[in-house]
């Protein structure tokens, strides 16, 4: 049985930060596929890649088309029914995958979270989005954003798959 959640996660020469990205993603308290998707590395990626076995789904295209076509590339290749982009420089929360997935019913777009910044050297964090919990309609929210100008990552979402593409 295949996982109902892909994360995909983007690269390009980011060898040192991956391992962080992948483990984070491994370590989800729900089952989900993990895809690295590599577009053009000239680092040690292919080898952090290959470290982790079959753990991870490694895709790997010898010439960067840019982020948009990494992204695509790695969403096209997810078998989840839903998607979670993690960026290479990025981690996630263990119970993420578990806690906004029973939010995604048949009448939610996708599900966003607050994003915490980790900044090196400092063991302070703090919280990039202020966001209204709860689910809202989309008119709402896009009312909300264009009022705050305040950005949705798509590291702090969870998306189905086909609306995604």
């Amino acid at each position: 049985m295949s996982a109902r959640v892909s994360i995909v996660i983007p690269t390009f020469n980011r060898a040192r930060l991956l391992p962080r990205a992948i483990d984070s993603s491994l370590a989800q308290t729900e089952p989900s596929e993990v895809i690295v998707c590599d577009h053009g590395s000239t680092d040690d990626t292919p080898a952090v890649a290959a470290a982790y076995g079959s753990r991870i789904r490694y895709v790997r295209r010898e010439q960067d088309q840019g982020p948009i076509v990494c992204w695509r590339d790695a969403v096209e290749n997810a078998s989840g029914e839903y998607v979670h982009l993690n960026f290479d420089d990025d981690w996630i929360d263990a119970s993420f995958v578990e806690r906004t997935l029973p939010l995604l019913g048949p009448d939610v777009a996708f599900v966003y979270t607050r994003t915490r910044i980790h900044e090196p050297g400092n063991p302070e964090t703090k919280v990039l989005l202020r966001h209204p919990a709860g689910i809202g309609p989309r008119a709402r929210i896009v009312q909300f954003l264009l009022r705050e100008k305040l950005p949705i990552s798509p590291g702090c979402a969870l998306f189905r798959r086909r609306d995604v593409l």
